[in-house]
Parts: structure tokens; sequence; C-alpha cells
């Protein structure tokens, strides 16, 4: 027997491996986002852009780094993925606390490469159903 669940969210742990001071060792920092799943529609659509990435010629390659870096094209892709983040749990602050999940503090998580790219990455894997590698 399967219930569906038709709110289509889960909460999701993704992994961020981060520089430790001084070291040059990476540290892993585990941390659960609440996604709300892609479609089957739009996974089939990041799917194929991933695809099409890797199996492109060098210049089609090129193309897709230089549109990553572009700040309007990161921006959208920013609001395309929060669209899909209602939440999180175990990112804490600077002073220890539990950080609200509200547009100011995305921006600073985001901005901190790892955890944007573990983020990017978790929205993927949770879609997929791959069972977690925590």
């Amino acid at each position: 027997m399967i219930r569906i669940n038709s709110s289509n969210e889960i909460l999701y742990p993704v992994t961020a491996h981060m520089l430790e001071n001084g070291t040059g060792k990476t540290k892993e920092h585990t941390f659960k986002i609440r996604y709300k799943l892609l479609s089957r529609t739009e996974l089939r659509e990041q799917l194929n852009k991933q695809v099409n990435i890797a199996t492109d010629n060098i210049d089609s390659l090129r193309e897709a780094i230089r549109k990553q870096s572009d700040p309007k094209e990161l921006s959208r892709h920013d609001a395309w993925l929060k669209s899909h983040i209602n939440g999180w749990e175990d990112i804490l602050g600077e002073d220890g606390e539990p950080l609200e999940f509200n547009d100011e503090n995305y921006q600073l998580v985001m901005n901190i490469i790892p955890i944007a790219s573990a983020i990017d990455n978790g929205l993927m894997a949770a879609s997929r159903e791959e069972p977690a590698k925590n």
C-alpha cells in the first residue's frame, strides 16, 4: 500500500564539504533542506541540461560555463532554486542559534559556494529519490 503525499515536500539531508581554516582539509557539514520536489517535467528539463552540457562539443561547454557565470543567469537560477525550498534545519548563525529561513539568510547561505552547491545538488537528488548519503 502507498499513501500519496500531494504536498510533494520532503526534508532531505545534504552535506557540504568545507575547508577548515588553516589546515587545507575539508570537513563535512550536514544539514537538512525542506524541498518542494521537482515535477517529472522539471526534473527531465534539468537532466537534459546536464546531459547536453556533458555531451556537446567544447564550444557548448564554454557557453554553458559563461551562462552560469552571468549574474543575471545566476540570479534567475537562485530564484528558481529558492522557489523549491521551504525551509531548513541544522543551519546555525555565528551566535550558534538556528538561522531563520528568510530572504536575507537565504542570500547569506547561498553566497557560501560549498553550501550552495550542496543545496542545489540536494534538490536533484531528492527529486530523483536517491537515498541520502549520510
